[in-house]
């Protein structure tokens, strides 16, 4: 069910954590992804929006003090749960699509799953397609590797 999404900073490579601080209220199933290209923490996460509850995305671009506001995300026109999987940003020698953000979230127990992924450093998002349209059926809570080929 929907919670907070909290953090801990710490200033001296995890010797010592600072105060738990909230970074938003009444969200479910969060996945952050470090951009290396931009310097950006990228968070996306369940949470309120529109007609109930819907993908949504907040970024961090100074070490994670301050988060912009909530934007709606395309894993939202799928239907699909953020995560909980991990977000997988491809390293930017990927011969297929280098520093490509990815994420991935499910819809329903083993019914389907779905990535999204976005070559603008999360500006904007497509959904991918598969061999079988846009989803990947009977999965649930999958997880992103790239592999040393880059696939």
């Amino acid at each position: 069910g929907p919670r907070d999404v909290c953090t801990r900073r710490s200033t001296d490579s995890g010797s010592s954590w600072g105060p738990l601080e909230v970074i938003v209220k009444n969200a479910g199933q969060d996945t952050a992804v470090w951009d290396e290209v931009t310097k950006t923490v990228v968070l996306q996460y369940d949470g309120e929006g529109g007609a109930g509850r819907s993908n949504q995305q907040v970024l961090s671009t100074d070490m994670g003090l301050t988060y912009s506001k909530p934007a709606a995300q395309a894993g939202g026109q799928t239907g699909a749960s953020t995560g909980p999987g991990r977000g997988l940003q491809l390293s930017k020698g990927n011969p297929h699509a280098p520093s490509r953000l990815l994420f991935i979230g499910h819809k329903g127990a083993y019914a389907e799953d779905f990535i999204w992924y976005s070559d603008d450093n999360g500006k904007t998002y497509n959904i991918s397609s598969t061999p079988t349209g846009d989803s990947l059926p009977h999965m649930d809570e999958a997880q992103l590797v790239e592999l040393k080929n880059g696939k």
